[in-house]
């Protein structure tokens, strides 16, 4: 019908034309200098040279308004919190207190005694990250209070003509995930200030969401955040067009807008192959105990991956494991929706995306992951009783005491992605600091045997301690850790029959990933083996 390429660039093309028509007369005077406050998103925008978002709007700035002579200041700092960054600010009145970048740097102290017109503050990211607030009523309300009282001292120090409240980004692609419902939340709380101190908003999280649902189009592995926080440069782009759009700087915007659409563009043009794209989740409804488990698989056509247009409709099908079903049958169309029902007992459960259209046949290989069950979170702190978790002290939460259970499946949108042995708590509950849970899997073997086992973990902040049970018998306590033991390797007895293999995890919190695998030993073949959720 047409080249999808020709699509992307026109449906970008029109958004544009259609902000154009929003924006108002520029929030932007001759002269003015903005501050750019953050976390450590800002603070790549400034090290990630010409690509991060201070770059980007600084070269815009530059190119197309030089007569406004405007200076921006990026002043960000890794894993600070509204709290944080408040002390901070409070001890900058009497002494020196710089970026961690000092080439050339900046200091606080100094930035704000000088003029100070638009400050705009992207902050709220590691509140939910670590996190420091709870799901309740009370965090949040308390949190909003803390943002409030930060603005006003700003105001108070500085008289800044216009703030901007910048909303947190996404912490995985899963919007329904506990850690983006609370940022929703918080989002929520910020668009309120923004009404009571007459501030405006740039939706930095809508931006950047937007993006990664664009790229999941293009590829079911294609990842603009790899770590689900920090975006790659396509990412500052959409962050820069997004401030230049509130701030109403129309050559701004038309500037980051040409930059944006070649970048959309050359990403696509990055990924040939799968034509077909495909998203894959569990549905939430989906109880513990369930027998079947329903997913929803989402499919696009993106043409046959060579370049060429798309002529006609493909007619797209799911070729299922024996005992599947899946609704509808087929689908002619470029894009759709099927429900798969089935029980994903072995570790990956193979599924084959089918689209014929005409004479050629395009085929893309889904393996689904048998799930975890999962505990609610306990206080790590209280059952543990202040000692060292390498001692194996008794605790007095069991896993047969949990009352709470959920599924979790490795999925694309964590940072786990498919790996079949991978939990990302945050999947599941929204953390604490001191938060602990279990995970089960019930393995069967046909035979008595010994295998590998072994914990890794892909996660940016990690220092996990991990005790690993089988069949009732504490068989492993280790560790793992950001300062380069990403891996733990052991060996493992299973029964004939079925085997519970539990690991208790003794940190939920910040954006935390590990993964469990048995692996088989030499002259051994676990293609055999067959997995259960289900308690056996």
């Amino acid at each position: 019908l047409v080249d999808m390429k020709i699509v992307t660039f026109f449906v970008t093309a029109w958004a544009c034309v259609l902000s154009f028509n929003a924006l108002g007369e520029s929030l932007l005077h001759e002269g003015d200098t903005i501050v750019l406050v953050g976390d450590s998103i800002t603070e790549q925008s400034y090290r990630n040279k010409s690509t991060g978002f201070y770059h980007q709007l600084t070269n815009a700035a530059a190119l197309t308004v030089p007569e406004k002579k405007l200076t921006f200041i990026p002043l960000g700092y890794s894993g600070y919190q509204i709290g944080s960054w408040s002390a901070m600010e409070r001890d900058s009145l009497t002494r020196d207190r710089w970026t961690n970048y000092r080439d050339p740097g900046w200091n606080l102290r100094e930035v704000f005694a000088e003029k100070v017109d638009v400050i705009a503050i992207f902050l709220g990211m590691n509140d939910i990250l670590q996190p420091s607030i709870r799901d309740t009523e009370d965090d949040i309300a308390k949190w909003q209070a803390e943002t409030r009282k930060f603005i006003h001292d700003l105001r108070d120090r500085c008289h800044p003509r216009q703030f901007v409240f910048c909303t947190i980004t996404p912490l995985t692609a899963d919007p329904e995930s506990p850690k983006n419902v609370v940022r929703e939340k918080l989002n929520a709380r910020l668009r309120e200030l923004a009404v009571e101190e007459g501030a405006v908003v740039a939706d930095y999280g809508a931006a950047v969401m937007e993006l990664i649902e664009h790229a999941r189009r293009i590829a079911p592995d294609l990842q603009p955040v790899p770590d689900f926080v920090h975006p790659k440069a396509i990412g500052h782009t959409a962050m820069a067009l997004e401030l230049a759009q509130t701030l109403g700087e129309k050559s701004m915007v038309d500037y980051l807008n040409t930059k944006y659409a070649k970048e959309v563009a050359a990403l696509a043009d990055s990924v040939k192959k799968p034509a077909l794209s495909h998203r894959l989740r569990m549905l939430r409804t989906v109880k513990a105990d369930d027998d079947e488990i329903v997913y929803e698989l989402k499919w696009n056509w993106r043409g046959d991956g060579k370049g060429r247009t798309v002529t006609r409709m493909p007619q797209v099908s799911v070729q299922m494991p024996a005992g599947w079903s899946v609704a509808p049958q087929d689908v002619c169309g470029l894009d759709g929706t099927f429900f798969l029902r089935g029980r994903p007992d072995r570790i990956e459960n193979v599924v084959t995306l089918v689209a014929a259209c005409g004479e050629e046949k395009v085929e893309q290989t889904i393996r689904i992951p048998t799930p975890w069950r999962v505990s609610a979170p306990f206080d790590f702190a209280e059952i543990w009783q202040g000692q060292n978790w390498k001692t194996n002290a008794p605790v007095p939460v069991a896993a047969a005491d949990v009352k709470e259970w959920k599924l979790a499946t490795a999925s694309m949108d964590y940072t786990g992605f498919m790996n079949p042995g991978s939990l990302d708590p945050y999947q599941t509950f929204f953390g604490f600091r001191n938060d602990s849970f279990y995970a089960v899997r019930w393995v069967h073997s046909e035979k008595a045997r010994r295998v590998a086992a072994q914990f890794s973990h892909q996660t940016f902040s990690a220092t996990l301690g991990l005790v690993l049970t089988v069949n009732s018998t504490d068989v492993l306590a280790c560790d793992m850790n950001r300062s380069g033991k990403n891996k733990v390797d052991a060996e493992i007895d299973l029964k004939a029959g079925w085997n519970e293999i539990r690991i208790r995890c003794d940190h939920a919190n910040w954006q935390r990933q590990f993964a469990f695998s048995l692996l088989p030993l030499a002259g051994d073949d676990l293609s055999a083996l067959r997995y259960s959720w289900k308690v056996r």
